[in-house]
């Protein structure tokens, strides 16, 4: 008799298991990334996740933006970033290539890889994915002018969770913003 309950018991809590795997599993799904015209322009970034040992940069990051640019020729993007460090703006610029659903990035004779996930609309959703297949970040960006809704902070932090990158960290869009140096010539 013990043994039916423990076997009733067992079934009863298997589709809750299964449900929370696939929970994670249609929120972690990778963005085909075969269109890349929706991705490019610029993105500011609204949420960042890391893993532990990011803190300290996350705690200095005060604002960033993206932006991504397009080759029609290939399969070769640029992107281009400016960072608030404090009261510093850091620049930098890369080579972004993709293969399926991977994202590869050049930059300082290192690749960064990482992949686009499926997100809210209107939303750019990374995940670095450098240090092995574990992420160690992600961001979620929208357009200049955007505002990130409660949803989209909540539907963040579950991605976020999934992925086990518990220090999250929510930014003011474009306050505070560096300036596009480029737009300025």
């Amino acid at each position: 008799m013990a043994l039916l309950q423990a076997v009733a018991i067992f079934t009863l809590c298997l589709p809750l298991s299964s449900t929370v795997t696939l929970t994670c599993n249609n929120l972690i799904t990778p963005l085909n990334v075969d269109s890349h015209s929706a991705l490019t322009g610029k993105w500011i970034i609204l949420a960042m996740a890391a893993s532990e040992d990011l803190q300290p940069h996350m705690a200095t990051l005060k604002s960033s933006w993206i932006e991504l640019s397009k080759d029609d020729q290939s399969r070769l993007n640029t992107v281009r970033w400016v960072d608030k460090i404090n009261t510093d703006c850091v620049a930098g610029s890369g080579d972004v290539s993709y293969s399926g659903n991977e994202v590869n990035m050049n930059y300082n004779s290192k690749t960064y890889k990482g992949k686009y996930l499926q997100t809210c609309p209107d939303c750019l959703l990374y995940t670095d994915e450098s240090e092995g297949n574990v992420p160690s970040y992600m961001f979620l960006a929208k357009r200049e002018g955007s505002v990130l809704q409660e949803s989209e902070r909540d539907t963040f932090r579950k991605q976020a969770d999934c992925v086990n990158l518990s220090q999250i960290t929510f930014y003011q869009g474009g306050a505070d913003l560096c300036p596009d140096e480029r737009a300025q010539q």
